[in-house]
């Protein structure tokens, strides 16, 4: 079961992807909002010995104010499902929404009211393009506010549709039923001082909320709540819903609440195993489609980090983890072709991905150009050592100008075939599978068409600083590093060290 943007939460499982990636979006610890994501789709045809590592990227920032809570759904705007996302900031509430049919940038802040406080909760509701529904505590104990947009009719505008609820609030999470008798309530699960208490709101457009009902004490922060599928099978006409709530505990970790819904849906909430350690703020809970229908949360900390925790719904299902969610260094490779390679040029990028992630180096690759200078094939280089750029040769220098849409810091990777290099003072010839010598200002290497996998990477890691190389046949840097392909080869935590210190690597931004 995917994430559905009738539960409300800062992490969901969208449509980008063949598996759907999950989205996460969380407070900076200093300003803007933290945007990461996991690509759950492992790499395909993978031929080297390792395991499948779904990796996290980010963070990147959205906006510079002072975030107090986030929650973000997949919407249907747009062709694919634009992202939405409503937060706190410096007790303002706000809307930010990206564009995800075209180059994926936000847009906002758009302002919605003043006077929150704490972590808000959003859903898409009704039909068409329905509304969007916000729910988020008011300022000064002042319980809990209603916002909703209707997004069928013009102008599109913000309305407080309902002060309710008593208390400090310091977070929420709204849900919209879809199943049984009282399909198309609302429900809601809140943080009111240190009690964790229930409300739902009749479908209707004159209905109020109601019923409020406390689950217990000793919480804190931001509940994440969802109604999931306990069948594992969606569409089943003997499908099984289960309410799931996960809430920071005072004393640290996490609680899991969950009921089983009556004809009435009054059925009672069952306070669940704890599980976890440590202090959260909040807590997204998302079902994915992984197993039959994994529970998936990222509980977020003070200073902006987050834990992922999962529950596998099968025969003896519990609760896993906490994986550390990383904020990687990031380095951006551009990859420009002259001669194509004997491995695809994805089997290079993937391959060298997945190896600079195990270290904290997160690789992205902007573009991919195909050059059409024939007089450059095959291409001259110098047998320099790594590190000098004396007697580069006149085809180096001359690729080394085709550096489109590059900026910055970014590296440029020429896929080229090289001549057969001729060593003074001997007959013999030697032929290489790359050379990182490049010019002052312009980080660049060449890898040939005949180069192992790992080619790329062994280049990569002389540009980060490795100047010699490693004695050991089954490292990286060895010499000839990555001949055999089908094995990952190993960087020593001398070297990861070194990389990432090199000033090629941009940092988190939050």
């Amino acid at each position: 079961m995917s994430y559905s943007p009738k539960n409300s939460g800062a992490m969901l499982q969208s449509t980008h992807g063949i598996k759907g990636n999950f989205e996460l979006a969380m407070p900076c610890k200093k300003k803007g909002i933290a945007f990461c994501w996991r690509d759950n789709d492992p790499i395909a045809n993978k031929f080297w010995d390792a395991p499948d590592i779904l990796q996290w990227g980010g963070p990147y920032r959205i906006g510079e104010g002072k975030i107090e809570g986030v929650a973000m759904i997949q919407g249907n705007y747009g062709t694919k499902g634009n992202l939405e996302l409503v937060a706190v900031d410096k007790n303002t509430l706000v809307h930010y929404w990206r564009n995800d049919d075209g180059d994926k940038s936000w847009n906002g802040p758009y302002k919605i009211a003043d006077g929150v406080q704490g972590v808000p909760s959003l859903i898409q509701a009704g039909t068409g393009k329905g509304c969007f529904e916000v729910v988020v505590g008011k300022e000064k104990g002042g319980g809990l506010l209603h916002f909703r947009r209707d997004n069928n009719n013009r102008p599109l505008e913000w309305r407080l549709t309902e002060s309710f609820g008593s208390g400090d609030v310091s977070g929420c999470s709204l849900i919209q039923l879809d199943f049984g008798i009282r399909s198309g309530d609302l429900e809601l699960v809140a943080v009111e001082g240190k009690r964790l208490v229930h409300y739902r709101r009749p479908e209707g457009i004159n209905s109020r909320w109601e019923n409020r009902t406390v689950l217990g004490k000793g919480f804190t922060g931001a509940p994440g709540f969802i109604q999931a599928d306990s069948s594992g099978l969606i569409g089943n006409s003997r499908r099984k819903v289960t309410y799931e709530i996960v809430v920071p505990c005072i004393s640290g970790g996490l609680a899991h609440f969950s009921r089983k819904p009556n004809v009435a849906n009054t059925s009672s909430w069952v306070h669940n195993e704890d599980f976890g350690s440590g202090s959260y703020t909040a807590v997204s809970l998302i079902q994915s489609n992984f197993g039959n229908g994994n529970l998936e949360v990222a509980a977020v900390k003070e200073d902006g980090s987050a834990d992922h925790y999962w529950w596998s719904a099968d025969a003896q299902p519990k609760w896993n983890g906490p994986v550390i969610i990383p904020q990687l260094k990031r380095l951006r490779v551009h990859i420009k072709v002259l001669v194509a390679p004997s491995f695809s040029i994805q089997e290079h990028m993937d391959a060298t991905k997945e190896l600079f992630y195990k270290i904290g180096i997160s690789v992205e690759y902007p573009t991919i150009e195909e050059l059409d200078i024939p007089e450059l094939i095959p291409l001259a280089v110098s047998n320099q050592e790594y590190g000098s750029i004396r007697n580069m040769s006149e085809g180096q220098k001359l690729l080394y100008e085709n550096r489109n849409n590059v900026s910055g810091n970014d590296v440029v990777v020429y896929f080229v075939e090289l001549e057969t290099i001729h060593i003074d003072g001997d007959n013999d010839q030697s032929t290489i599978g790359g050379k990182a010598t490049h010019p002052i200002g312009k980080p660049s290497a060449v890898v040939t068409k005949y180069a192992t996998i790992w080619a790329m990477a062994h280049e990569l890691g002389h540009l980060l600083g490795i100047s010699k190389h490693n004695q050991s046949d089954d490292m990286l840097m060895f010499e000839s590093g990555g001949s055999l392909y089908t094995i990952t080869p190993l960087i020593s935590d001398d070297e990861a060290k070194k990389m990432l210190k090199s000033r090629l690597l941009e940092e988190p931004k939050c």
